[in-house]
């Protein structure tokens, strides 16, 4: 029996004018998505585009080579808003990444969720709505690909004991702290 969802599932889109592995790049476009998660139906979208300049005198980050690639494949790089001081609204356990549900499908089904998906991209590269959407199919890509294995993958766990193995382990400090607490 499967029991109903009732959380809010929102995909965020950040578009940067820094290397993704920089420390504080510079946000060019934040889009996000409220969709509905066994389907993925787009329920709302919000999309703002920012300064680049506000956020460099905010202290965030460019490079060069991401600045020339913005001019080329986005000119006029997005209109003015101002800054905010904003919190996640939702808890940290709550955050899940989009690349993680992909590997972790892979390395269970096999499957390249995001191979096959980026052969059918629609709309248009680094736009964060685009990107929301793309992410989206992702998701509800590897989702599937999990129901598909729910009678299959789960084998069960053998009875009787289990024996540990006869080659003995160099003896650690966790191994100390359990025994002072009596718990070995």
């Amino acid at each position: 029996m499967s029991t109903k969802d009732v959380r809010t599932h929102t995909m965020l889109d950040l578009e940067i004018a820094a290397h993704p592995l920089k420390h504080n790049p510079a946000i060019i476009q934040t889009g996000a998505i409220h969709f509905h998660i066994e389907t993925g139906k787009v329920l709302k979208t919000f999309s703002i585009d920012i300064n680049l300049e506000s956020c460099i005198e905010s202290g965030l980050i460019t490079d060069s080579d991401t600045l020339q690639w913005l001019e080329k494949n986005i000119p006029g790089t997005r209109p003015n808003r101002p800054p905010t001081d904003l919190r996640k609204p939702w808890m940290h356990y709550n955050d899940f990444c989009v690349r993680t549900y992909c590997e972790a499908a892979f390395s269970i089904t096999g499957r390249n969720i995001r191979r096959e998906v980026d052969k059918s991209f629609v709309g248009k590269n680094h736009n964060a709505i685009d990107d929301c959407k793309h992410q989206i199919l992702y998701l509800t890509k590897c989702r599937d690909a999990f129901r598909g294995l729910q009678g299959s993958a789960i084998t069960p766990v053998p009875a009787g004991p289990i024996f540990e193995s006869s080659v003995k382990r160099p003896r650690t400090v966790l191994d100390d702290n359990r025994s002072r607490m009596g718990l070995d």
